[in-house]
């Protein structure tokens, strides 16, 4: 009979031969430059195409299981409101410039897996008082525009 290992050897063979024969996709790499100092951080704007491959998980074009979606997830309000306490915890141990990373993730997070406006805007005013806090006065200016416009957006869905 066949030992165990040549079946595996087969099976391997099989699952190569699978992968070979899916046909490559087509697109267009999206760079991705994680900031190196808070200031970078303060001023991050994620564009719509690495919010899209963050979000995506289809297994070829996106992230798969590593993707931000509500099935990856679980839990998004749940996992939403860890990373808000993670934030209050690194502010009561006065690592504000630490906050800055999990304020991003929970926007992301709130906007684009929950679709909630509400939550995003909550997330930009508490970043906003962070901001102001370290003394950045025309970034937390930024953050409160920011938390306005969700506002508006959601006034603009209400009609």
């Amino acid at each position: 009979g066949a030992s165990p290992r040549s079946s595996r050897s087969g099976r391997s063979r099989r699952n190569l031969a699978a992968a070979e024969a899916v046909a490559p996709v087509d697109r267009k790499p999206v760079a991705i430059t994680l900031p190196e100092s808070y200031e970078e951080w303060v001023d991050l704007e994620l564009s719509a195409e690495v919010v899209a491959l963050l979000c995506d998980a289809d297994e070829v074009a996106g992230l798969g299981p590593m993707a931000l979606t509500h099935e990856s997830i679980g839990r998004p309000e749940l996992f939403l409101k860890y990373l808000l306490y993670l934030e209050e915890q690194l502010a009561a141990f006065g690592m504000h410039l630490h906050t800055l990373p999990v304020y991003r993730l929970a926007v992301v997070v709130a906007k684009h897996v929950l679709k909630c406006e509400e939550l995003s805007g909550i997330v930009h005013l508490r970043m906003a008082a962070t901001l102001a806090q370290l003394g950045l006065g025309a970034a937390a200016e930024r953050a409160e525009a920011a938390a306005a416009r969700a506002a508006a957006e959601l006034e603009e869905l209400k009609e």
